[in-house]
């Protein structure tokens, strides 16, 4: 794994006991990137200097180090600045630190927080600590060949990607020949799915910061040639209708739960696609979770 999340109680972080609220500290973790664990004392220095209350903090590998990202439950103020880059000057294998308030009311960024994710050879994502990407880089990169196969997707073709975060799927295929639309509905995701377009050069590839049910329900009918959709896993229930009613020919479904998987599945039958394939993918090695690309057709 490329980063560690760790659940904050006070000054006390760690993971939570299985099937349990409570907390377990951690001194290491064994399928985690050394790097990761060699850095917990300076990241569990950092939340004890910080004034600002956290929920969580997360570890990731980067360029050089190790990056560090907070969700705070107040805005961070000039004091948590002050920690940070005090951090910083003693740690100069963290590279960077990213505090963002849980509802988006306040961001702090010192150092270089970003980080790199090989996407597939020769292309590279960059993004902030506080921006999604997957733990494991290696079941990425076949999650991203996944979706490509299951896709086809054809120079010229009008891809619509949901959810799409700063452009695991969009910048793949938009280096195709594939015009994408990317919706996402974090701005700061979104903005590095602008940046990484722009420094890579590739012009056809748009992001929208928008919810995606809202999004999906201003688009006529024959938007888009294709589809992809990689949702929470909560899944994409309010987003269901609109898309349906967009009569794409193909859909690609990326889903981290079966069983949100199954109910959307069931509803875009409903509106008249069938599974034509379905691959899972072991993408949380040593864990009970499954993440799966399904094609759907429209008949």
């Amino acid at each position: 794994r490329a980063r560690l999340t760790l659940v904050v109680e006070g000054r006390r972080a760690g993971y939570h006991r299985a099937r349990s609220h409570r907390l377990l500290e951690i001194e290491d973790c064994p399928i985690a990137d050394p790097a990761l664990s060699a850095h917990l004392g300076a990241a569990r220095s950092w939340i004890s200097a910080l004034r600002v209350p956290l929920r969580r903090v997360s570890l990731a590998v980067a360029p050089g180090g190790v990056v560090l990202a907070a969700v705070t439950n107040t805005p961070p103020g000039a004091r948590d600045a002050d920690a940070t880059e005090a951090l910083l000057a003693r740690s100069p294998t963290v590279r960077g630190a990213v505090l963002a308030e849980a509802t988006g009311r306040g961001r702090l960024v010192v150092g270089d927080p970003r980080l790199r994710v090989t996407l597939e050879p020769g292309l590279d994502l960059e993004v902030p600590a506080d921006v999604f990407t997957q733990v494991n880089p290696a079941a990425n990169r076949l999650l991203v060949v996944s979706v490509l196969e299951h896709g086809a997707f054809a120079p010229g073709e009008r891809v619509l990607d949901l959810y799409s975060g700063a452009g695991n799927f969009a910048l793949p295929v938009a280096r195709r020949g594939v015009r994408v639309r990317g919706v996402e509905r974090d701005p700061v995701a979104a903005a590095a799915g602008r940046d990484n377009a722009a420094r890579l050069g590739l012009d056809d590839v748009t992001f929208e910061t928008a919810a995606v049910a809202d999004a999906v329900g201003r688009m006529a009918p024959g938007t888009a040639d294709a589809v992809i959709l990689d949702p929470p896993r909560a899944g994409a229930a309010d987003a269901i209708a609109a898309l349906a009613a967009l009569r794409s020919r193909r859909i690609v479904y990326v889903s981290c739960d079966p069983a949100t998987l199954a109910r959307d599945v069931r509803r875009l039958a409903a509106h008249g696609y069938r599974v034509a394939r379905v691959q899972p993918i072991d993408l949380f090695p040593q864990t009970f979770h499954v993440e799966s690309v399904t094609l759907l057709l429209l008949t």
